[in-house]
């Protein structure tokens, strides 16, 4: 059995494919996410939260997993985002470099990064 970690997991599409993994007997699926997650993702997965900015949480995070689908982001309102630009890029690049970079060191042997266009 494969473990999965599913950062972003709660969101529209990782729950979609959390619940695709989960009819899966090959994949124990791990979600990592900061919003409340569903009755059937809580009692299906391993669920975790905190914050995948810090090298140590996401080292957490992918612990274990020999897969890693990330969809994790920093969703600002549009105010915030149009009114500080920078800050959510560097929100952004903070998640994803934490989370690959742990993922490299743990040895994961694949790791699939989805990202969103704002538009």
């Amino acid at each position: 059995m494969s473990r999965v970690l599913w950062t972003g997991g709660a969101g529209a599409i990782g729950a979609s494919i959390a619940r695709r993994l989960l009819a899966d007997p090959r994949y124990d699926v791990r979600v990592f996410d900061d919003r409340e997650t569903p009755l059937w993702m809580r009692e299906g997965c391993e669920i975790r939260d905190g914050d995948l900015r810090s090298p140590a949480d996401a080292h957490t995070a992918t612990n274990g997993c020999s897969l890693v689908v990330h969809l994790a982001t920093h969703a600002p309102s549009d105010a915030e985002a149009d009114a500080q630009p920078y800050s959510v890029i560097e929100h952004e690049n903070a998640i994803h470099a934490a989370v690959v970079g742990a993922a490299v060191e743990q040895g994961v042997e694949r790791l699939v990064y989805v990202s969103r266009r704002r538009p």
